[in-house]
């Protein structure tokens, strides 16, 4: 019976000795790394569509809606109205009417920030690029959660000023989470993992 150190010795003698394995081997791994390579390449090109996608459609939500802020704001009376109350409801309305994305305002002394979320989800640079800049400003961000049991997540950010007809100036700040397209984006890196494995064992 031939001894363990002989089927060892006996193996790197077939490979040597066999051209046509070597070819088949080294064929079908370039053809394993070519796959796989071509499909992550396919998902990273995917994965940004859906966040390029994301990020312009949540910029024009957010222009919309600062828009329509600043319009109704500036026809508010301050003499009958009080300006941190119609804020709250400008804040409410247009929460409720698209429900896609959160809301932070910064006021001098407070500030309105939607239900379940802090304000440690906007970042502190966009904060102070808000502060100092008039436009609309946009940056990735981790949407953080009051809710502890509740993980943050990746999300878009996007900051800008609404004027009070009394001069104030208040930063608004809309977080738009990327929950849909992360769930999206853990198919396609699953279903590429996927079909490495079935490249491997078949």
């Amino acid at each position: 019976m031939p001894s363990e150190g002989g089927h060892e010795r006996l193996l790197p003698r077939i490979w040597g000795s066999s051209l046509a394995l070597r070819i088949i081997t080294i064929t079908l791994i370039a053809s394993f790394t070519v796959i796989i390579a071509a499909g992550a390449m396919l998902v990273k090109e995917a994965k940004d569509g859906i966040l390029e996608g994301k990020r312009q459609t949540s910029i024009s939500q957010a222009s919309a809606s600062l828009q329509r802020m600043q319009s109704q704001l500036r026809e508010t009376d301050l003499r009958t109205s009080s300006l941190f109350e119609r804020l709250n409801q400008l804040a409410d309305q247009v929460v409720n009417q698209r429900g896609e994305y959160h809301l932070v305002i910064r006021g001098p002394v407070s500030g309105n920030i939607s239900r379940g979320i802090s304000s440690q989800s906007v970042p502190e640079q966009l904060q102070t690029t808000v502060e100092s800049s008039e436009g609309l400003w946009v940056t990735p961000t981790e949407v953080i959660y009051t809710d502890s049991s509740r993980d943050p997540e990746a999300g878009i950010a996007i900051g800008g000023r609404l004027h009070a007809p009394n001069g104030e100036s208040f930063p608004v700040y809309f977080i738009f989470p990327l929950t849909q397209e992360q769930a999206t984006i853990d198919v396609l890196n699953k279903a590429l993992m996927s079909t490495a494995l079935l490249l491997l064992v078949g």
